[in-house]
């Protein structure tokens, strides 16, 4: 393989993923009836077994084979009993760090981390699907946050998932977030002290986004979003200016029933041009679509991941 070539990796769904799966709303897991029928199951096993003959054992055995199989059990148990209590235990630790987690019935669905007040310590953000919110935990230098700041992102809005990058070029960063209810994006502006204005909202029709990439499609040094479109079967582009403003989006279509599921940048024909590559859960395959240089992209190439895969989260390397 070249040195400068980029490798795709695909993460493979293990079970089907339908359209109940990716709204948000159903949140309840019916797990007591899959417990129940599980014991009723193992009931069930349990009773066949005592009912079942026991398999008689030969006592053709001679006095010396009995006693060797007996030293053997008590060297075994020996050995057991000296190697818990001689060797040291090796156990792994973990200290909570946040005072105020984000709670599971909040719906955490995407988490991003950056420096958010620009104190050189690592900040994280986390897209709360449920109660509509974005939670901000700013870092400590001992490994701590501090208790979560909350930006609503709109009624009925089911934040799918958080991206960051400085927009308006004010060496602040920025968060922007797919709204997977309301079909749109916002965009929250950074201040220094790592609070952050009212998101401003941008329309992607009727695509029901689930995936936001942050990247400069169009070496112009102003950040640009991607979206991947789950409900049209296409991805959006919006172009970014050097104020944080940005252009109508460009839609791109994946095909027929293709339901992508996420979007990533690289230059994978070494031309100095962000190309895109998409996970097409619905169609088992990944699209590749190559820049031209001038806001336009070639036909999409697509790779097979394989029937019933289901792809949908990938990453490129120099593997």
């Amino acid at each position: 393989m070249n040195k400068n070539s980029v490798a795709i990796v695909a993460i493979r769904d293990r079970h089907s993923f339908t359209e109940e799966d990716i709204h948000v709303d159903n949140v309840q897991h019916e797990s007591s009836t899959q417990n129940q029928s599980n014991a009723a199951q193992f009931a069930d096993v349990t009773k066949k077994m005592k009912k079942s003959p026991m398999a008689s054992t030969s006592l053709n055995h001679s006095y010396w084979s009995r006693h060797r199989t007996a030293t053997a059990v008590g060297a075994f148990a020996l050995f057991t009993i000296l190697t818990m209590f001689t060797i040291q235990q090796c156990e792994l630790k973990f200290i909570q760090t946040l005072q105020n987690p984000v709670e599971y019935n909040f719906g955490p669905r995407s988490v991003a981390v950056g420096n958010f007040n620009d104190d050189e310590l690592l900040d994280i953000v986390v897209a709360n699907s449920i109660v509509n919110s974005i939670s901000v935990f700013l870092g400590y230098n001992n490994g701590a946050f501090a208790s979560n700041m909350t930006y609503s992102t709109g009624l009925y809005s089911a934040p799918y998932m958080v991206a960051i990058g400085d927009f308006n070029n004010d060496h602040h960063t920025d968060i922007a977030v797919a709204y997977f209810g309301t079909n749109s994006i916002g965009v929250f502006l950074g201040l220094r002290n790592g609070s952050f204005t009212n998101p401003t909202v941008i329309s992607t029709g009727s695509s029901r986004p689930v995936w936001i990439h942050v990247t400069d499609l169009d070496n112009d040094t102003s950040l640009d979003i991607v979206t991947a479109n789950y409900g049209t079967d296409s991805i959006s582009i919006f172009y970014g200016s050097e104020d944080g403003r940005f252009a109508y989006p460009m839609t791109i279509s994946t095909g027929y029933d293709s339901s992508p599921f996420s979007v990533i940048s690289a230059d994978f024909n070494n031309d100095n041009h962000l190309d895109l590559a998409i996970e097409n859960y619905g169609t088992n395959n990944i699209g590749i679509f190559i820049a031209n240089g001038n806001r336009t992209f070639l036909h999409q190439q697509i790779f097979s991941t394989g029937i019933n895969s289901h792809p949908y989260s990938l990453t490129v390397g120099q593997f």
